[in-house]
């Protein structure tokens, strides 16, 4: 998960322990979207991935920010002189050409979750607990009998918050 329970149960102002399950499977399904919506991983892991050879010097990876690049094959023979540069494979020559036939071994992901993106993550999940708890209703009056719902259309069905700070880490390929 991209943020932590505890940290939740504090911004809803939840001090006992019997909505964990639920609130565990909201922010599990939070994560999951944002990652979805980000089109990437966030998460420290280990990556095998075939490129086609472009005859230039560099591949953009997909998975970024890159640790470590483990190995690189092209056309099945193993490689040295490259080097990496958070989301790009720069090889001192150039990619031979052709179809999946550049194979890169790397470990890439954040180590730590960034706080604007915890914070981004809290912020749809508060959200999505209080529309669960109101129905998605965001306002309503008795006399006139008008209601109205959340609606964040404009901002890829997510508080215009989270959506300013995460847009700045969706994937840019």
């Amino acid at each position: 998960m991209l943020a932590d329970l505890a940290d939740l149960k504090i911004r809803l102002a939840i001090e006992h322990n019997r909505r964990d399950e639920e609130l565990k499977q909201v922010l599990a399904g939070v994560s999951a979207a944002v990652e979805s919506w980000l089109q990437r991983t966030l998460l420290k892991r280990d990556y095998v991935e075939r490129y086609n050879g472009n005859r230039k010097k560099a591949i953009v990876l997909n998975q970024y920010p890159v640790l470590e690049v483990k190995s690189v094959k092209v056309n099945g023979r193993e490689i040295h002189g490259f080097d990496n540069d958070d989301w790009l494979l720069i090889y001192d020559d150039s990619f031979s050409d052709g179809l999946r036939n550049v194979e890169v071994a790397y470990v890439a992901g954040y180590e730590t979750i960034p706080e604007d993106i915890r914070e981004a993550v809290l912020i749809i999940a508060a959200q999505r607990v209080n529309e669960m708890e109101n129905k998605g209703v965001a306002s309503k009056s008795l006399a006139g009998e008008t209601v109205s719902f959340s609606n964040f259309s404009q901002s890829g069905g997510m508080p215009p918050a989270a959506f300013e700070i995460l847009k700045k880490y969706r994937r840019k390929v």
